[in-house]
């Protein structure tokens, strides 16, 4: 398995994924297709189809996905409002507009708010949002933000924090 490649969401990439969608219906592989392949992998591993391998598989696909959707919105006050959709696997099926099931509990969001390269400040939140008061903004950046970037990412209590996702604010 270690020669199939996957991204850092745990999700076959590459040439791989053709074989990992489902809505992959009409794809064709010809007779044969593989066969100069699997010469070759017989000719380096010494084994073919029913090999038993070793595979110590780490973390990455078990960990809470990125979210989706991100955006920041300023109030009257001056404060912004940093949003997010959850995904999930729970209910992988489930196509409806309501929000995906909650998958890691309790719902637990760390969001890192990043200037020229540098996290100037670390929210937690139990929910897909979270308060950046006027007056936090100023104390980091010396000013209104007209402009920064953030991630966030889910944090589970038992495999720690997920994959991230990164948004952009501008004024």
């Amino acid at each position: 398995m270690s020669g199939i490649p996957i991204d850092g969401d745990g999700r076959f990439a590459g040439y791989a994924s053709v074989f990992n969608r489902l809505d992959s219906g009409g794809d064709i592989v010809l007779p044969g297709a593989f066969a100069k392949s699997l010469a070759k992998k017989r000719g380096r591993m010494g084994g073919g189809a029913g090999e038993i391998m070793t595979v110590a598989p780490g973390a990455g696909p078990a960990l809470p996905l990125s979210p989706v959707h991100l955006e920041g919105l300023r109030a009257a006050d001056g404060s912004i409002t940093l949003e997010w959709t959850r995904r999930s696997r729970a209910d992988g099926d489930g196509w409806g507009v309501a929000e995906p099931p909650l998958e890691f509990a309790p719902e637990n969001w760390q969001v890192e708010i990043v200037t020229g390269g540098v996290t100037v400040r670390t929210l937690s939140t139990a929910q897909c949002s979270v308060p950046y008061p006027l007056a936090d903004q100023i104390a980091d950046l010396g000013a209104p933000a007209s402009g920064f970037t953030f991630s966030v990412r889910q944090v589970s209590a038992a495999l720690g924090a997920g994959h991230g996702a990164t948004g952009e604010f501008h004024g």
